[in-house]
């Protein structure tokens, strides 16, 4: 069984995963589908009772959450050649799900609207397809997710301004995958800070992070 730190460490490589995925879309126009369906499809893990019910347990997570435990790692090290976005994406999806928190109403329509987008995911389904959570990225259910956080948390005067190439960002496919990113991203903000997560942590807590970020990592790295 996972320890807190090692939770919250996976909660927090969740989020770090989005701003990685989010960066790769923008700049590079690709992304990784095992790390991207795996962060899609933590949207529809509605009461999971630990955090690896979310992302899988250790001997997934080398191939579901690495680039956000590697990149968990790299901010944790303070490694000083990490893409400053990612840093900034991460920071702000946990900024931005503060917010979220003090409006019931609105995470009650991101909860009354979930259901409605999973039977939609149902009519994409195929028999064949190599995961489970494949039929999440179907481009109609992410259009939905986009549609859900436009209408929700795009409203907020805040909001998470993503740099990149402008014909990647032009494009209407780009943009519904990089919102329902950014859902999942507060997903696992919300997440983290539900299994303890605090800020200052980052900063006192920071040498208990990393030995969970290591941990969890394993030898795959």
């Amino acid at each position: 069984m996972a320890t807190p730190y090692e939770s919250q460490a996976m909660a927090l490589a969740a989020v770090f995963q989005v701003a990685r995925l989010v960066d790769d879309i923008a700049k590079r126009n690709s992304f990784s589908p095992g790390p991207f369906e795996t962060s899609i499809g933590s949207l529809f893990v509605m009461s999971p009772d630990k955090a690896s019910d979310v992302y899988g347990n250790y001997d997934e997570l080398h191939f579901s959450l690495a680039p956000g435990l590697r990149e968990l790692r790299a901010m944790l090290e303070k490694d000083t050649d990490q893409n400053r976005d990612i840093i900034r994406y991460a920071i702000s999806l946990l900024h931005l799900e503060r917010k979220l928190d003090r409006r019931g109403d609105m995470l009650g329509a991101i909860a009354s609207k979930m259901p409605d987008i999973e039977r939609q995911a149902s009519f994409f389904a195929d028999d064949e397809a190599q995961s489970a959570r494949e039929k999440y990225c179907h481009a109609n259910v992410l259009a939905a997710l986009a549609g859900l956080y436009q209408d929700t948390l795009s409203t907020f005067t805040f909001r998470i301004q993503v740099a990149g190439n402008p014909a990647n960002l032009r494009d209407s496919q780009n943009v519904n995958r990089i919102r329902a990113l950014l859902l999942a991203g507060i997903r696992a903000a919300r997440q983290w800070r539900q299994l303890g997560g605090r800020r200052w942590q980052l900063i006192f807590s920071r040498s208990k992070l990393l030995d969970a970020c290591k941990k969890l990592q394993g030898s795959h790295y």
